[in-house]
């Protein structure tokens, strides 16, 4: 009974650092796309765990520095929404959604 609870308790606490992380991750995204109103091109990066980690290393914050300073700043709004634990076929299921959501012009995964 012990065990039951303690995987019971484990599986919660991670389930609501999942949505503690999504949650602050796509407050930075609307952040960043109400900063960058006037960008010319929105990206979004779509993934796991290397798309999603990474804070300011991760490869889309890259991605939207070196397209930035070559094409000027604020021409480019990289979007990251990535997602750490899942696999292909929940990435393709929010694919619409998020679509819908940022409407962007190129789409990397």
């Amino acid at each position: 009974m012990g065990l039951c609870l303690g995987m019971l308790i484990l599986e919660s606490v991670l389930r609501l650092g999942g949505l503690i992380y999504l949650s602050r991750q796509d407050y930075a995204n609307s952040r960043m796309l109400k900063e960058a109103n006037g960008a010319e091109y929105r990206i979004l990066c779509l993934g796991e765990s290397t798309t999603a980690l990474g804070g300011e290393n991760s490869y889309p914050a890259q991605l939207g520095r070196m397209l930035n300073d070559r094409l000027g700043a604020g021409k480019v709004v990289v979007i990251n929404r990535g997602m750490p634990g899942v696999d292909t076929s929940t990435i393709v299921s929010e694919a619409p959604h998020l679509l819908d959501k940022y409407s962007p012009q190129i789409v990397i995964t």
